[in-house]
């Protein structure tokens, strides 16, 4: 399942925690200040093509398909976990 977030200017968080059958994000709000993506062992792809300067915690624990990982440098004063 690929989904696609457009529209959502004021989204602020988003929990996807242990959505299995989740395989690719894109298209996030740039206000998003937290992305939990945990234990979505299907996901393969993050496109963060957006700029995030909002982003404060990223949550990829147990996404062990992705291909792509966002780093530290990329994802400004984000936390990656």
């Amino acid at each position: 399942m690929f989904v696609t977030f457009t529209g959502l200017f004021c989204l602020q968080e988003l929990h996807c925690q242990g959505c299995t059958s989740l395989t690719a994000l894109s298209c996030l709000s740039t206000s998003l200040q937290a992305l939990d993506l945990g234990d979505c062992c299907s996901m393969e792809r993050l496109n963060l093509n957006v700029s995030l300067s909002n982003l404060q915690k990223l949550s990829l624990r147990g996404c062990t398909k992705l291909k792509t990982r966002p780093d530290a440098e990329d994802s400004g004063r984000c936390a990656i976990q």
